[in-house]
Order: C-alpha cells, then sequence, then structure tokens
C-alpha cells in the first residue's frame, strides 16, 4: 500500500511535471521549426533558385514531402496528453544523440586512419620529382 502524499509533495511533484512538459514542448517546437526550415531550404535551392536539381520522383517525395510530414507530425504532436509528449521528446532527443554521436564516431574514425597533410604533400612532391627526372634526358633516375 502507498503511503499518502501530502497536498504540499503533490503541489510540488505537479511542479515538476509542469517544468518537464514545458521541456518536452521545447523540444517538439524546436523539431518543427528545424524540419520547417529543411524544408524552405528545399524549396528555395530546388524549385525557386533553380540552383539545384532533382534527380526524379523519389527526390520529390525526400526533399519536398517527407520535412512536411515530419514538420507537421512535430507541430500536431503538441496536442498530444503530457505523458505522449514527454515520450516523444525523449524518443527525439535519443535519435538526435544517436545520430550526431555516429557522425563523431565517423569523423574521428576517419581523421585518425587519414594520413596527415603534410606527409601527402611532401609524398606528392617526391611523385612528381622523381617523374620529372626521369623525364629529362641525361638525368638520373632513382630507381
Amino acid at each position: 500500500m502507498r503511503p499518502r502524499l501530502s497536498t504540499h509533495e503533490i503541489a510540488g511533484r505537479e511542479k515538476r511535471v509542469a517544468k518537464i512538459v514545458a521541456a518536452a514542448n521545447v523540444v517538439l517546437i524546436a523539431g518543427g521549426v528545424l524540419a520547417t526550415a529543411a524544408w524552405l531550404y528545399c524549396i528555395y535551392y530546388y524549385g525557386w533558385t533553380g540552383e539545384r536539381q532533382l534527380s526524379g520522383d523519389r527526390g520529390i517525395i525526400f526533399y519536398y514531402v517527407c520535412p512536411a510530414i515530419v514538420a507537421s507530425l512535430f507541430f500536431a504532436s503538441l496536442r498530444l496528453e503530457s505523458s505522449y509528449k514527454i515520450n516523444l521528446a525523449v524518443v527525439c532527443i535519443a535519435l538526435a544523440v544517436c545520430f550526431y554521436g555516429g557522425e563523431l564516431l565517423l569523423v574521428v574514425v576517419n581523421w585518425i586512419h587519414e594520413p596527415p597533410k603534410e606527409k601527402t604533400i611532401k609524398r606528392s612532391c617526391n611523385w612528381q620529382s622523381n617523374s620529372a627526372s626521369r623525364l629529362t634526358p641525361g638525368a638520373s633516375s632513382r630507381w
């Protein structure tokens, strides 16, 4: 059997839940604004200015329809019950952390396995000097 809570404890709990719901609303609004910004970016560069071109029907769906649907879903989710909004905000944050963590991991792995720029430049310069010495008549070959 649960112990009874005093009205002071209930009021404190309700304040914490209200703060969590407000944070969830911020996350959902931010997601909707970012998806709308991505949609407007696609409309501007692919549709309005024509700087970029879509390759086919899949491009239209991916660049025009998907961001609009995602933005609509984010804004529509603001009408859900508080518990659903909190759960959805936690899922969105977890997915964002996973995606950006994976991207960071790929950048670090690429940075570790990539040779430093100076060595690459020296290597290409040595190759060019070797190639030039082979083409010059009377030049001694280092091979």
